[in-house]
């Protein structure tokens, strides 16, 4: 099961990272153990057609002691893989992994040396496999093992040549003196048996390099999901503290300016004092109180609560809280599908009321003060598991495509200057990223806006925390 991985400071995503290189090793040691599945079956496919079809006289239990030995060790193998993947003990092994890989392929040249030995020496045209185990040593190991590999290899084959029987002397007659004709007749087997083991050799490359290529692609693919996760949570930070420390520092002269505007009012209201001076002592009060509002909006926006955990609600009560405490209520048309309706998910209840909350509150000021806005929950099929799907649609004048383009780049508004933060898509996006889910818009001048977000159904077990 794939698990997936959520990056928000150096030190998480010094954890991805790790945790991409044990499903690489995983990836790794269970395709390797389905090779020597499979060459164990080769092997014992081999023999059978070379002794009974080809009537070549093999040392057969020498044959079978060998590939007794490759099978016992790979289902000693693959129960300690399954055991060590349940109790979670594999999660543990980033370099001792790699060690146990490097050895079994270290093993598996020692006992192809073997069976090569016993069925024509170096004069075997499957010694091609050499080949083939050191190609895949380099691919799926650093390159140390590759070169160890490499050098295991040159001396096993150089071995081959001392001792073994040539395949000359092996043919259908027995251990028979060669003649001509069996000299003919072992060339003519051994052709055959080249174009065998190319055709073999190559068909393992191609296959398993063709899979693996694919499951290091997406694991690359996931990495680059974790860094851009990751780049997204440092500005997150960033806008937090700004936000943080901008409402720290202008507190104390937003204070003293109200004080001091509001001794103004009051002096300006004594007779013979001009009334203009009455209403900007007003207007400065004003303009303090919406500084105020506008530094509570960016911290309450910029400090979107990463830690919270999930907890089980209901689409129609999350929606119900959140039009509750808009100022247009009476303008959002809400509709939950009744598959939805009544259904509780595990979902992190503040930070995705703001967000939805947030977009509702864009949908309305975009449109007209007789127009509705429609909220929409539905059920939805993901890629790989149910989900659910959530539509905030308005009647606007709609976005033109380079605006449509800056959408959800932090600071950036098309709302008048104090009327937004421009943190709402942003921060939206944000909280539906780390519950794995993806945000989109679609707009168009003089059709309106339809934002689309779309979630897992379940997300993780409730009070558990999806944004570690």
């Amino acid at each position: 099961m794939q698990k997936r991985i959520e990056v928000h400071d150096a030190r998480s995503l010094e954890q991805a990272l790790a945790s991409v290189k044990r499903a690489r090793i995983t990836l790794n040691f269970s395709w390797l153990l389905k090779l020597r599945w499979a060459a164990v079956l080769g092997q014992m496919l081999a023999v059978a057609v070379v002794h009974y079809l080809l009537r070549v006289d093999l040392p057969r239990v020498q044959l079978l002691g060998i590939i007794v030995i490759a099978a016992t060790s790979n289902v000693g193998l693959v129960w300690w893989f399954r055991r060590s993947t349940r109790s979670g003990a594999w999660d543990n092994l980033e370099t001792s992994g790699e060690f146990l890989i490097g050895s079994i392929m270290t093993l598996d040249l020692f006992l192809l040396t073997g069976l090569l030995y016993v069925t024509g020496g170096a004069s075997n045209p499957f010694t091609i496999f050499f080949i083939v185990n050191c190609t895949l040593s380099a691919v799926v190991l650093r390159p140390i093992w590759g070169w160890i590999h490499g050098i295991v290899a040159c001396f096993c084959y150089a071995g081959l040549f001392f001792g073994a029987e040539p395949l000359e002397k092996m043919i259908a007659s027995g251990r028979a003196p060669a003649t001509y004709e069996s000299l003919v007749q072992a060339w003519e087997l051994h052709l055959v048996g080249m174009f065998v083991a190319f055709v073999t050799a190559s068909g393992i490359l191609l296959y398993f390099f063709s899979r693996v290529f694919v499951e290091l692609a997406r694991l690359e693919q996931e990495l680059l999901v974790m860094r851009q996760r990751h780049a997204k949570g440092q500005r997150l930070e960033a806008m937090a503290t700004l936000a943080a420390g901008a409402a720290h520092e202008l507190s104390s002269p937003l204070s003293t300016i109200a004080v001091i505007a509001k001794e103004l009012e009051r002096d300006a209201s004594t007779p013979g004092v001009p009334s203009t001076m009455l209403e900007d002592t007003r207007l400065i009060r004003e303009e303090v109180k919406r500084c105020r509002r506008i530094l509570d909006r960016m911290s309450a926006d910029a400090g979107e609560s990463a830690g919270e955990a999930l907890v089980p609600t209901t689409l129609t009560a999350l929606f119900e809280e959140i039009v509750a405490e808009l100022p247009a209520r009476d303008r959002v048309r809400v509709t939950v599908a009744d598959g939805v309706a009544q259904q509780r998910f595990s979902l992190p209840h503040i930070a995705l009321s703001q967000a939805l909350r947030g977009i509702v509150q864009n949908a309305l000021d975009a449109s007209a003060a007789d127009q509705q806005v429609d909220l929409v929950a539905e059920a939805a099929m993901l890629a790989d598991a149910d989900g659910l799907r959530i539509l905030v649609k308005d009647s606007g004048a709609g976005m033109e495509a380079d605006t449509l383009e800056r959408v959800g780049t932090p600071f950036f508004t098309t709302k008048e200057v104090g009327a937004g933060t421009g943190l709402g898509i942003f921060l939206a996006r944000t909280v539906v990223e780390r519950l794995g889910g993806a945000l989109w818009i679609d707009s168009s001048p003089g059709r309106g806006t339809l934002v689309s977000i779309e979630i897992p159904a379940l997300g993780a077990p409730s009070g558990e925390t999806p944004y570690t």
